[in-house]
């Protein structure tokens, strides 16, 4: 089912439904964790053709970019990695179960493609950073906890640590919110 759904380009609702359907009492998970593995498992083939089609333009690429859907509904994992640069074939984005993060192809500079005179355009990828701290502090609350808002705030969970690379045998490795440091650890060592 999910192969006929990344081939048809069902919705993951869709998927996971048929997917319970066809399982009947041998799926142990019901319809919220067959939806999770329909809607991760369909965004990773879509982002392996990305990546599929981005090496075949290796020649005017130098890589991808991480892009996370920067709204309220963020997670500090993925809005951690947005805007992180990658090689080419590097797979990825590694999202979580559920992750809507995407890549984006970086263009090689117009020098290097043997253009010159050509000024480089500013990039338009929203800064993460500036994008999170220019957020009020109930939808900051919303994101990342009171707790880890307030070490984000004491300046011991910077942003570059609100994700980790998590490996898992039975799967993929994914990127993973870190937990929060030990605030005694921190205070101490600082």
């Amino acid at each position: 089912e999910l192969l006929r759904g990344v081939a048809a380009g069902s919705n993951p609702r869709a998927v996971a439904r048929r997917l319970i359907a066809r399982a009947e009492r041998g799926f142990n998970g019901g319809l919220a964790r067959a939806l999770t593995i329909a809607r991760t498992e369909i965004l990773d083939a879509h982002r392996t053709a990305a990546a599929l089609g981005q090496a075949e333009h290796a020649d005017v690429l130098t890589g991808w970019i991480w892009l996370a859907d920067l709204t309220g509904r963020v997670c500090p994992a993925c809005l951690s990695q947005h805007g992180t640069h990658h090689p080419l074939a590097d797979p990825g984005p590694l999202g979580h179960p559920n992750c809507r993060c995407t890549r984006m192809p970086e263009v090689k500079p117009w020098a290097q493609l043997g253009i010159q005179g050509v000024e480089e355009p500013p990039s338009l990828v929203p800064d993460a950073q500036a994008w999170f701290d220019g957020l009020p502090e109930s939808e900051q609350r919303a994101i990342l906890g009171p707790a880890r808002l307030a070490a984000y705030r004491d300046g011991v969970y910077p942003m570059r640590g609100w994700a980790h690379r998590r490996s898992n045998a039975g799967w993929r490795d994914s990127y993973q919110v870190s937990p929060l440091p030990n605030r005694r650890t921190s205070r101490t060592a600082a």
